[in-house]
């Protein structure tokens, strides 16, 4: 679980939320300049406070008293999270070479203007051609370099296929 509280109004209702009025009398906790210089002992008398009840006792506290706080999620319960599956953060793809992957979207999202998929990295030498052809080399010469060794077979491999479905 995580819970970060600078604000005075955060810190009021952190102290609120677990029973600890005095702390707010504490004259190294009156700014968020003092808590931020008083770090490690603000967080000290936090988690052993914390360490009183299982996390999600806590959340639904911190939820009642407004006190910003999440959950520590793993991979598995992030994926599969309300939130997560709500925003339609992650799309899932298949590479052509690593198979499927999933990734999360673009997370800006406009409307009338959809983002592009998101794409796998390019193989070894996939932009050769292109980037050669940059530099003013032109088919003819590309390809006498490639026979001659100076620079490896084309390695372009398909874009991913973006079935760019919603994981859930």
């Amino acid at each position: 679980m995580t819970v970060a509280v600078m604000s005075n109004l955060e810190w009021q209702a952190l102290c609120r939320a677990v029973d600890r009025p005095e702390w707010l009398d504490d004259e190294r906790f009156q700014t968020p300049a003092g808590r931020d210089e008083h770090v490690n002992a603000r967080l000290a008398m936090t988690q052993e406070v914390l360490m009183q009840r299982t996390a999600d006792e806590w959340l639904e506290i911190f939820d009642r008293h407004d006190v910003p706080a999440a959950p520590a999620l793993t991979r598995d319960a992030m994926i599969e999270h309300p939130q997560i599956l709500a925003s339609e953060l992650l799309v899932e793809l298949r590479h052509p070479e690593a198979g499927r992957l999933r990734q999360p979207r673009p997370p800006a999202r406009f409307e009338g203007t959809p983002p592009a998929p998101p794409r796998g990295a390019p193989g070894l030498g996939a932009h050769t051609d292109e980037v050669l052809g940059e530099l003013g080399y032109d088919a003819g010469r590309i390809a006498a370099l490639r026979d001659a060794g100076v620079i490896g077979p084309d390695h372009r491999t398909a874009a991913p296929d973006p079935t760019a479905a919603s994981v859930g």
